[in-house]
């Protein structure tokens, strides 16, 4: 956004944002393997996969924390969505600013204002 607006040129792609932008899933990754390789030994995949779904069912509809949980696995799918579709558009050539894909983000980060806010009130 700063190029177009600040510096009036076109957005260059890939730029040093996406490098960044990319750079920032390492460690969203890292963690996820980490916590879930502390219970590796105890589970297989099949338990694996049963305990995800059984925790993703259970939290949504139950609990102090299913509204929060619910919400920022909300955020997490808008933000994936966005970034393929941002993906595709670009490789096609069919991305511009302010795209209406743009919404997915903004909708990702409400819903992750939203869980923290909930997750507070309800603790």
């Amino acid at each position: 956004m700063g190029y177009a607006v600040i510096l009036g040129v076109e957005i260059p792609y890939p730029s040093v944002a996406d490098a960044f932008w990319l750079i920032g899933y390492i460690p969203l990754f890292v963690a996820l393997y980490l916590y879930v390789r502390l219970f590796g030994a105890a589970l297989t995949r099949k338990d694996l996969v049963v305990s995800l779904a059984a925790t993703i069912i259970l939290a949504s509809i139950k609990g102090k924390l299913g509204k929060s949980w619910l919400l920022i696995n909300a955020s997490i799918l808008s933000n994936v969505a966005g970034d393929m579709l941002f993906s595709y558009t670009t490789a096609q050539n069919t991305y511009y600013n302010d795209h209406l894909l743009d919404l997915l983000f903004l909708y990702g980060y409400i819903f992750f204002l939203l869980a923290s806010y909930i997750h507070t009130k309800e603790l």
